[in-house]
């Protein structure tokens, strides 16, 4: 099983930290929460209702994401922003880009606001869109923030400035930070360790995994408040197009890659 049998509890306005080697789980945890995929066994609950009860918009609208990963569209600065808050105004822009220290360098761009960054943000430099991130989360002002690896590859200095910023744009909101080091500042609550690694098993998967479609749950979930999250007795497992649980150890595995042509 990818987690097995996991219990996990955040108090509203917590800020807990979950470690462990690459493949153990962390950033499916998050998933969990996202419903990206529903648990086997178990449940993940927002102040004690079940997150499958909720519409999946209105849950990932108060839910923030800032990840290793930057997830940007090839559009303009001002598109990525709004996608959160598709009613913002130009000045709302300007104000979170200020609040990360970005808006000076936005201004001396010829284009500014309408500059189009790339795929994945790659016409800024990686300081730069990892920042255009953060200000979108910071307009989007969600009660949950998932902070996953984001400090991976940024330098020490830029990592220590985005905590900053965060926690002074966003207090109070209930914050899960995904982590290989337990080295976030001082600034966590608790820390949880997972230590079942299939790092090995991912290369596999990422060949024969069948995703399973979630359902949309009939309530709107609006917050008004940071809230408790809890991950309750939860197992998940990938399983292939069959529904065959993908194994957490390869064994007599043959592959073949063809020549190029």
């Amino acid at each position: 099983a990818e987690l097995e049998d996991v219990t996990l509890g955040v108090p509203a306005g917590g800020h807990v930290v979950v470690t462990g080697a690459s493949g153990s789980g962390k950033t499916t945890l998050v998933n969990l929460l996202l419903r990206h995929h529903d648990p086997d066994v178990g449940q993940v609950l927002v102040d004690g209702e079940p997150v499958s009860s909720f519409t999946l918009d209105s849950l990932r609208r108060c839910v923030g994401v800032v990840s290793q990963r930057v997830e940007l569209l090839n559009a303009s600065i001002a598109d990525n922003l709004r996608l959160v808050v598709p009613a913002a105004g130009d000045g709302e822009l300007w104000r979170v880009l200020g609040e990360v220290g970005l808006a000076d360098e936005v201004r001396g761009m010829e284009a500014g606001l309408r500059t189009v960054v790339g795929p994945a943000g790659t016409r800024l430099s990686g300081g730069q869109a990892q920042r255009l991130t953060v200000a979108r989360v910071i307009l989007q002002r969600p009660r949950v923030l998932i902070l996953d690896e984001f400090t991976a590859s940024v330098d020490p200095d830029l990592a220590a400035e985005i905590r900053v910023n965060l926690a002074r744009c966003l207090p109070g909101v209930t914050v899960v930070e995904i982590s290989h080091e337990c080295d976030c500042g001082g600034v966590e609550d608790a820390v949880g360790y997972l230590d079942h690694s299939l790092a090995a098993a991912r290369r596999l998967w990422c060949l024969s995994y069948s995703p399973v479609e979630v359902v949309d749950g009939p309530e709107e979930l609006c917050l008004d408040h940071a809230p408790a999250l809890e991950w309750r007795g939860v197992s998940f497992c990938y399983r292939d197009a069959d529904g065959v649980p993908l194994p957490a150890v390869l064994e007599d595995v043959t592959l073949g890659v063809p020549a190029s042509r």
